[in-house]
C-alpha cells in the first residue's frame, strides 16, 4: 500500500476529505442543493475516501449501482475510468484504516457499541487491499 499512497501524493491533486460523508450528514436544500454537515473529523488529502462511503451506502441501501456512481463523477472529468475505481479503492483504505482508529481510540467511548463495527471494517480493508494489490 505504501506505493500506492505515494503515487497517489504525487499525481492527484489534494482536497478537502470529509471523513463522514454519509446521507445522514447531507442536508438537501430547498433550491435542491445539498450541503454536507459535520465536518469535526475533516482533514486535506488527495483521495477519494467520501466518494467511497457515499458509493458504499448507496449500495447497501440499494439506491444506486457503483457503476453508475462512477459514471456520474467521470462526467465532466478528465479521469479514465480505471483511474478512478483505483482512486475510490485506495481511499476507502485510507478511510477505513482512519475509521478503524477513530473507534479503537475513541469512538467505543463516544458511540456506545461501535466496537461491534469492527469486524466488518476489516472484512472491508481485506476486500479492498486485495483489489489494490
Amino acid at each position: 500500500m505504501p506505493d500506492h499512497i505515494e503515487e497517489l501524493y504525487r499525481t492527484v491533486p489534494m482536497t478537502i476529505v470529509h471523513q463522514d460523508y454519509h446521507a445522514k450528514n447531507l442536508l438537501i436544500q430547498p433550491n435542491g442543493g445539498i450541503m454536507p454537515i459535520d465536518w469535526s473529523n475533516a482533514y486535506v488529502s488527495p483521495h477519494l475516501g467520501d466518494l467511497y462511503c457515499l458509493m458504499s451506502e448507496a449500495r447497501n441501501l440499494g439506491h444506486a449501482a457503483e457503476e453508475d456512481i462512477i459514471s456520474a463523477f467521470l462526467e465532466g472529468s478528465h479521469l479514465h475510468a480505471d483511474q478512478l475505481r483505483w482512486q475510490v479503492r485506495l481511499g476507502g483504505l485510507c478511510w477505513l484504516i482512519k475509521t478503524l482508529h477513530w473507534v479503537v481510540y475513541r469512538g467505543a467511548d463516544i458511540i456506545p457499541g461501535s466496537e461491534a463495527w469492527v469486524p466488518d471494517l476489516l472484512q472491508d480493508v481485506e476486500d479492498l487491499a486485495v483489489d489494490i494489490v
